[in-house]
């Protein structure tokens, strides 16, 4: 579908007017199965293709998403009118405090693929990603990922699964228990603090201590291939950026739109300021070894509805469901009943941790199926002297 979106691109193009800059985005995922990619049960392959149009006229813009057929006389007519209503909105919109302009930039091309080997089934999908605007700069994203459920995170799923699912659920008294955490958790805590803000410019500003444990050290690395190296304004990305080193807050991802507004140094981040690619260091406890020093506690495999509701202080509330289990003696001995935990990650990685494992797992976007290219993040288990819950 390359050459179709740059055909979409050159044909857009010869309609835009005098003073008139167009930007498109486009989005193409496709997967062999239905399960992970639609989450519906039939099994039937799943395909999705979309397109953002932006048109930009003296300081104002406006933005529309359509789907895209894959047949020229339909999609053109659509993109055409699309067009139309965009110069109507733009008139009407109040021009912007920090003008954006278009720039003639580098283009870039990346076709890599990934063997994913910790999945929860065999899957195979295509994601590909595109950047085209009328000064001719042009981006192509397209990642072909399969994965394996013969290579699996051993230590943390085999002891999940040697508890049937007709057993009887543990009952949780206490409100603070020692726990393990396994990484697709860790993802999902901070996945929902990156959507709200906590590792964006504007909740960083200032920001000098954090009070987090020295083994942590988190950056955004877009060197990997996992994720577009572009952003929606065409730009490339930093290849790496130190958020957190040792325990002390290095960095914070920096938008071109606040980069223009508040006068900062820009690294390229997408609009949201929104991690897309997070790698944690790996600390020194054997995965294995993990459940012998937990002893007594809860190992939490997963968490639903996460709500970050501070970002500064990434005070996050969630569910466990059916994905916690109790542990005696350093083995897992039954599913908890469904939990709502408060976690505040920076104690989490401060004061109430124990340590991390050297083992980590590659996750690829856990909240958002239809989404595979938006992140994906290289990341440890925890072992953490205490998770909170509240019901």
């Amino acid at each position: 579908m390359q050459s179709y979106f740059y055909q979409i691109a050159e044909y857009l193009g010869e309609f835009a007017g005098e003073g008139e800059g167009l930007v498109l985005w486009y989005c193409e995922e496709e997967s062999d199965a239905g399960t992970r990619a639609g989450g519906d049960t039939d099994g039937e392959p799943r395909y999705l293709r979309t397109i953002t149009i932006e048109l930009l006229c003296g300081g104002r813009h406006a933005r529309r998403t359509l789907s895209l057929t894959g047949k020229t006389s339909e999609d053109r007519s659509g993109l055409r009118k699309a067009l139309e209503i965009l110069r109507e909105h733009v008139t009407a919109s109040a021009a912007a405090l920090a003008q954006r302009t278009l720039r003639r930039l580098r283009s870039s091309e990346e076709r890599p693929r990934v063997d994913l080997e910790t999945a929860s089934e065999d899957a195979e999908w295509l994601v590909c990603t595109g950047y085209a605007d009328s000064l001719g700069t042009r981006h192509w994203f397209e990642r072909r990922t399969v994965a394996d459920t013969d290579a699996e995170f051993a230590p943390f799923r085999a002891a999940a699964a040697r508890v049937p699912e007709s057993a009887a659920r543990a009952h949780v008294r206490a409100k603070k228990h020692r726990a393990l955490l396994s990484p697709r958790a860790l993802y999902r805590l901070l996945a929902a603090a990156g959507r709200a803000g906590a590792f964006s410019h504007r909740a960083r500003r200032g920001a000098e201590t954090l009070g987090l444990s020295p083994v942590v050290s988190l950056a955004e690395v877009s060197e990997n291939g996992l994720v577009p190296r572009f952003n929606e304004e065409g730009e490339l990305r930093a290849p790496r950026v130190p958020l957190i080193a040792e325990g002390r807050w290095r960095g914070a991802l920096v938008s071109p739109r606040t980069a223009r507004e508040f006068g900062a140094a820009g690294n390229a981040a997408s609009d949201d300021e929104c991690p897309r690619s997070l790698a944690l260091d790996a600390g020194t406890i054997d995965s294995a070894a993990s459940f012998e020093l937990l002893e007594r506690g809860l190992f939490i495999a997963d968490v639903a509805g996460v709500f970050c509701g501070d970002p500064a202080a990434a005070s996050i509330t969630c569910g466990t469901g059916d994905d916690c289990y109790a542990v005696e003696r350093g083995t897992v001995r039954a599913r908890t009943e469904p939990l709502e935990l408060r976690i505040d990650l920076t104690r989490l990685f401060g004061a109430d941790l124990l340590g991390l494992t050297r083992e980590r797992e590659l996750l690829l976007s856990p909240d958002a199926p239809w989404r595979w290219q938006n992140s994906s993040a290289l990341l440890p288990g925890a072992l953490v002297k205490a998770v909170r819950v509240v019901a």
